[in-house]
């Protein structure tokens, strides 16, 4: 496991025992830095504290992150419609 996957892996533990602030925020952040929505570099550096900014995390993690970002992320509004 990188350093990324373990970092990521330390953020949604002290999420889940819940913490709040940053740590959302920061997890979806190194979850799209890891995904075609990348924003490049100067972007991540902008937001991220440094020791989040260089990290990325492998496929396998960020596709894990996925489904709980969507889930916890204020930002991200899923529709839903009715027919």
């Amino acid at each position: 496991m990188n350093d990324g996957n373990e970092q990521a892996r330390e953020l949604l533990e002290r999420l889940l025992a819940g913490e709040r602030g940053d740590i959302v925020l920061h997890l979806a952040m190194l979850v799209e830095k890891s995904s075609a929505l990348d924003h490049g570099d100067e972007h991540y550096r902008q937001i991220l504290p440094p020791n989040l900014a260089e990290l990325s995390l492998d496929p396998t993690t960020s596709m894990r992150l996925w489904p709980f970002y969507l889930r916890r992320s204020p930002a991200i509004q899923i529709p839903t419609y009715s027919l």
